[in-house]
């Protein structure tokens, strides 16, 4: 089963007013892919490559993915933003996590042993360097919301920089829900939820608006598989890049049972 058209999706997988970041002048594509090589040998030279194929191959050997025939990978910024640089210090924060769901990607294939031949990247962040970047990698750039409606048992979905509120359209439909997800940490996005109160008349506009971020006023409730998907599946934080490379503290789910 897939996502169609004439699937009811709730869409607040991004704030309406992200807009792609301003091209740098002094950037030029050769350098953005430059820059990724000097990201991908510093991840190797430093033994983090190694480290996180280990963890997640370890985590895939206990687990029953046999057929992922398409990757989405959303959440990630821009490659050529220079806000990163302002707000960690770290202008390559972007790449490290490309970095990564390319290393897993390849540890995926080698445990499925073939080749997935299908990429999808969507992040309304992404200025035309950063798409014509994605492109020179083989890889198809698409425009929100159309992650949503890539859902399927057979996807690989990568999502780290995603925030609870966003990760929960990704399990609108059981059916839908990914053999294999690296993201936001389902459990304490349940555990957090029990913290947050229901809009309601007591409360003013604004903190109902706030509100509503966590439930939304629809028919069913996004997060309503999202405790079944945590027994189907084995889940690994993985840590190994979250201080110097900032990755965030993401965990990775993977289908225990045939998908």
């Amino acid at each position: 089963m897939t996502a169609s058209d004439d699937d009811e999706i709730y869409v607040t997988w991004q704030k309406p007013n992200l807009q792609p970041e301003p091209e740098p002048s002094n950037f030029t594509p050769k350098q953005i892919k430059d820059r990724y090589t000097e990201v991908k040998e510093e991840l190797d030279r430093d033994g983090i490559q190694e480290q996180l194929e280990i963890a997640f191959e370890s985590l895939l050997a206990n687990s029953e993915v046999d057929n992922i025939n398409k990757c989405v990978c959303t959440s990630l910024g821009s490659f050529t933003s220079e806000k990163y640089e302002e707000e960690d210090k770290q202008p390559n924060r972007p790449m490290y996590q490309l970095a990564a769901f390319e290393i897993m990607k390849r540890s995926l294939e080698k445990h499925l042993k073939k080749k997935i031949g299908i990429v999808k990247v969507q992040d309304p962040e992404m200025n035309s360097l950063d798409i014509a970047f994605v492109r020179s990698l083989g890889y198809e750039v698409i425009e929100h919301p159309q992650a949503l409606k890539e859902m399927a048992r057979d996807v690989f979905v990568f999502t780290p920089g995603a925030l609870f509120i966003h990760v929960r359209e990704l399990f609108h439909v059981y059916d839908l829900l990914p053999a294999v997800y690296v993201g936001v940490d389902l459990v304490e996005w349940i555990e957090s939820k029990k913290n947050f109160s229901r809009p309601s008349e007591d409360y003013s506009a604004e903190q109902n608006a706030s509100l509503k971020e966590f439930w939304p006023d629809n028919k069913k409730e996004h997060d309503e598989w999202i405790v079944p998907y945590i027994g189907l599946t084995t889940s690994q934080k993985l840590l190994i890049m979250n201080d110097k490379y900032l990755l965030p503290t993401v965990v990775a789910y993977v289908a225990k049972t045939k998908w």
